[in-house]
This record gives structure tokens, C-alpha cells and sequence, in this order.
């Protein structure tokens, strides 16, 4: 006779749902070639959503299991409460917010197919051409090197991008070295220092939702006086992109000094 209560039911329904739901939007990520440990992270706590259930139902609340299903507990707590502490900052720092009138825009590189822009670099280099359409007089830096699968540097692709849309090429500065956030922030830096080497300079910021908050702590980290203009994530990404996002916080903030 099944004696589990009728809240247990609800709870494992519930896990088993949205486990189900992380594992097809995991597959379809994979399938359209979209392939980071955001979205790895994603398909394994949703194996671990659909069989916690029958796991807990099977061994967890037989006696002898009470210490580990205690220790299992307390670690799901701690670990809820660190990833909120984090996310809160994440969300607040993706809320677009006024434009600010500044010397410099800096647009973040993400991925280039072959020569061809990816939908995350698209939606962030829109978002910068909405800027800079509003304040003629600013420069942007476009700033992503070349990676794996890529036939250019992010820079030229974006740069082609701005160029074709109307931005003249005189505003347009290309920081193309760069391999991640951090050198991103750093050789942008290194190229406004050697046209004016102002201590501490405001620069906007044109990146994702999610990327915002450490965008913005690694300018900080670099003396600019960083202001977030963030646009948006396609949905399917989001579980994802904030699963990945948190991880690289975390190494960023102990080691991207």
C-alpha cells in the first residue's frame, strides 16, 4: 500500500516535470549546435530531477538512510541560498536602464559562425547600434578575437556588421586579441589608455543580461566607471546561460584580478 503523502506526490510530480523540461531544452540547444557547460549543467540536473523521485521513494526514507537524506537536504539548502545571493545581482544588473552619454561604447564578443554572427552577438551589437545611432559623437570599441570555428575575429564580424547597418568606420575601434571577458575588459583598457589616459573613465557597456554583472566587476576591476547596457536572451538559452554565468563569476571573482 502506498502511504506517501499526498505533498510528496505533488513534490515528485513536480521534479519529474521540470527535470523533463530541462532535458528537451537541453537536446534542443544541442541540436542547434549551441554546446557550453551552461547547457551540459542543464541536462544533467534534469536526468537528476526525473530520477530523484523513485531515488527518494526507493533508499532516502528508509531508516537507515536518515543521516543521508538529511546531509542531502542541508547541502540543496546551502546551495539554494548562495546561487540566490548570486543571481539577485545577476537579474538586477540585466535590467536595462536609462542611456548615459559617453566617450566610449564597448560591445563584447561572443561567437562568430565561419564568418557569420551568432544570435547572441547579434542581439548585442543591435543593441549597440541603437546607441550609438542616439549619441553620434561616441566611439565603440568591438572586442572578441578568433576561436574554435571561427574564420575571422569576432571584432572584423562585428565591425562588418555596424558598418553595414551605417555606423562609418571612424567610430569603429577593433580590439581583436582577446579570448574571454576578462581580456576583453583588459586590452580594452590597454587601447583607451593609449588615446587618453584619463585614471578612471565611464565606458558603456553592451552585453547580454546574464554577462552584465561580471562585465561590470571585471571594468571595475580595470578602473573604468562601468555603466550596463544589457539586451536580451532568447529564452530557450536562459537556464542555461545563467547556470554557465554563475560558474564563471565565481572564477572570475577569485581569479580575474
Amino acid at each position: 500500500m502506498n502511504t506517501q503523502p499526498r505533498e510528496h506526490k505533488i513534490l515528485d510530480f513536480s521534479f519529474f516535470i521540470v527535470g523533463i523540461i530541462f532535458i528537451i531544452n537541453f537536446f534542443a540547444l544541442y541540436l542547434f549546435d549551441v554546446e557550453n557547460i551552461g547547457v551540459f549543467m542543464q541536462g544533467t540536473l534534469g536526468v537528476f530531477l526525473v530520477i530523484l523521485p523513485s531515488v527518494r521513494k526507493k533508499a532516502l526514507l528508509t531508516p537507515k538512510y536518515c543521516k543521508v537524506r538529511k546531509f542531502i537536504f542541508v547541502i540543496i539548502i546551502i546551495g539554494t541560498i548562495c546561487y540566490s545571493a548570486l543571481l539577485v545581482p545577476m537579474v538586477y544588473n540585466g535590467i536595462a536602464k536609462s542611456y548615459v552619454d559617453t566617450e566610449y561604447l564597448l560591445i563584447l564578443g561572443a561567437r562568430v559562425r565561419g564568418e557569420k554572427i551568432s544570435l547572441p552577438l547579434k542581439l548585442r551589437l543591435d543593441k549597440g547600434y541603437d546607441y550609438l545611432t542616439q549619441y553620434p559623437n561616441t566611439k565603440v570599441i568591438v572586442s572578441g578575437g578568433q576561436g574554435p570555428g571561427e574564420d575571422i575575429t569576432e571584432a572584423l564580424a562585428m565591425k562588418r556588421y555596424l558598418e553595414a547597418k551605417g555606423i562609418n568606420e571612424k567610430r569603429i575601434i577593433m580590439e581583436d586579441k582577446s579570448t574571454s571577458t576578462f581580456e576583453n575588459i583588459k586590452f580594452t583598457r590597454e587601447i583607451i589608455d593609449k588615446i587618453d589616459n584619463t585614471e578612471k573613465k565611464t565606458i558603456c557597456i553592451v552585453t547580454n543580461d546574464y554577462h552584465m554583472f561580471r562585465s561590470k566587476m571585471l571594468a571595475s576591476r580595470n578602473n573604468f566607471d562601468p555603466v550596463g547596457i544589457p539586451c536580451s536572451t532568447y529564452w530557450q538559452s536562459y537556464i542555461s546561460s545563467y547556470l554557465r554565468e554563475s560558474i564563471a563569476f565565481i572564477k572570475s571573482f577569485l581569479l580575474d584580478k
